[in-house]
């Protein structure tokens, strides 16, 4: 157990550095964040039993609605212009609204609708 909660304060870090990144942070301070967001869960959170949705992952922020809303009208580059982000965050978050939007009619045809 303490195995998997190491990986995911890890895994955390490492996301939160990303997201960091694409948003042109510098790389340095991106990864010092990182590390700061996982141990201030570790030090609010520890000891807690958390369970997290598996569709979690399928959440999207309003601004990824919108730029795969926009994804017709304009491209990749033209969208990391608009939107201030790198051209290969915008093709991660076309990939993880494409797969939300075909969870979301999966679970309208099957009539699984707990949201």
């Amino acid at each position: 157990m303490a195995e998997l909660r190491h990986e995911l304060l890890i895994d955390v870090a490492g996301h939160v550095a990303d997201v960091m990144r694409d948003h042109k942070v510098d790389e340095d301070l991106a990864e010092q964040v990182g590390y700061a967001v996982a141990d201030r869960l570790a030090a609010n959170w520890g000891g807690q039993t958390i369970s997290f949705p598996k569709d979690s992952a399928f959440k999207l922020a309003k601004r990824d609605r919108m730029i795969y809303a926009e994804w017709g009208q304009l491209s990749p580059p033209q969208l990391a212009r608009k939107y201030n982000l790198t051209v290969q965050a915008i093709y991660s978050i076309l990939r993880r609204a494409k797969k939300a939007a075909i969870s979301e009619r999966q679970d309208d045809m099957f009539g699984f609708d707990d949201r």
